[in-house]
């Protein structure tokens, strides 16, 4: 019970607590430049790969912020999101035919701004792993630099 009331307070800090009738297109390439984009794919909000991977970027929000991380969870069943505004179930689709891979029930993207994916996985993901990956890609070095100066 306590992890379900943790969960329900990771998912409504992301703002994914219930999907609303707003959905909202999505397409990868309206982020392209802008923003890094994980991408959770997952068979329900109950996996267990699911929900440790939330609950460890919901741990680390200010470095996803500070990162211009996005983040999309579609779903075999339920509503899919992007920050936690639900997406029309068109996007999910075009996302699950582009990424998804029916023998597992859990997926890890990362998409850099490039549009390309830098790491690729069918269980949680590090935050630290995925931070270095991150850190140690020009553009981020550049944004650092740039921060700092």
């Amino acid at each position: 019970m306590t992890l379900l009331i943790s969960l329900s307070v990771v998912l409504s800090s992301f703002g994914m607590e219930s999907a609303t009738s707003d959905s909202i297109s999505f397409t990868l390439e309206d982020y392209r430049w802008k923003n890094r984009v994980i991408i959770l794919l997952s068979d329900d909000k109950k996996n267990d790969d699911y929900r440790q991977q939330v609950d460890q970027l919901y741990k680390n929000s200010v470095g996803v912020k500070e990162r211009d991380l996005r983040i999309v969870s579609v779903f075999d069943k339920g509503a899919s999101n992007l920050d936690g505004k639900q997406i029309t179930v068109e996007s999910a689709q075009k996302i699950q035919e582009t990424y998804g891979d029916e023998k597992d029930s859990f997926l890890f993207l990362l998409i850099g701004k490039d549009g390309g994916i830098k790491i690729r996985a069918d269980h949680a993901v590090s935050v630290d792993h995925i931070f270095e990956r991150i850190d140690s890609m020009p553009m981020r070095q550049r944004e650092m630099k740039n921060k700092y100066e």
